[in-house]
């Protein structure tokens, strides 16, 4: 039935906006370790022209392992009803089909980034003399490659999620206009309309009466 499609759609757009919110905070996960990477690179720079004491250098590594920490903890914390796109490479596969028996057809493997092997890639660099933080600046670049491609990925996820939300919702939208109309029939005009109807066909039922005596 027409209210059954609906409940469908709803079940639908539901699980849709659900995995919608996971990829977004995936993606504010990825963003907020872009910071904290170019915030790395800073440091390293910084420490790789020479011009530092060895003092100056151990609180600089310091900080700089503090921040390398960070993302470890924004990847651990982009968790999201349990589901995290940001810890390993498994990912997650999300239904997004209006039924159990549609799931196989509709099934969306979303790629995981794993952001907290790149945190402990970071967080082993060390930037306590010249050589060392120019090799982390290297190594820090890549990693930064490795966030972008994550980015991307998910930015394609999120624009087909968008897609399938906008049809869902069209496809609600129009049965729940169907039923509307349904329900709120007017009688008094379905009564003329049926009047007129009995009328024609009075004046049909005459014209073919009088075609046939004519013949």
């Amino acid at each position: 039935s027409a209210a059954s499609d609906v409940y469908k759609r709803q079940v639908r757009q539901k699980s849709l906006n659900q995995t919608q919110n996971i990829i977004d905070v995936a993606r504010t996960g990825l963003d907020s370790a872009t910071s904290l990477v170019y915030q790395l690179q800073t440091l390293a720079s910084s420490a790789s022209s020479g011009t530092f004491s060895d003092s100056d250098l151990s609180n600089m590594n310091a900080t700089f392992l503090v921040l390398a920490k960070q993302i470890i903890s924004t990847a651990s914390n982009a968790t999201v009803n349990g589901t995290n796109l940001l810890v390993g490479t498994t990912g997650a596969v999300f239904y997004v089909g209006i039924s159990t028996a549609s799931r196989s057809a509709t099934a969306m493997t979303i790629a995981g980034i794993n952001l907290d092997s790149i945190g402990a890639i970071c967080t082993a660099l060390s930037i306590t003399s010249s050589g060392a933080a120019t090799s982390a600046i290297y190594v820090l670049s890549t990693q930064l490659t490795n966030i972008s491609a994550g980015q991307s990925s998910l930015s394609a996820n999120s624009l087909a999620m968008a897609a399938n939300s906008t049809a869902a919702s069209s496809i609600s939208a129009s049965l729940e206009g169907y039923i509307a109309a349904t329900e709120n029939i007017d009688a008094t005009a379905l009564q003329i309309k049926l009047q007129e109807l009995n009328q024609q066909q009075s004046i049909n039922y005459y014209l073919v009466s009088q075609m046939n005596l004519a013949s």
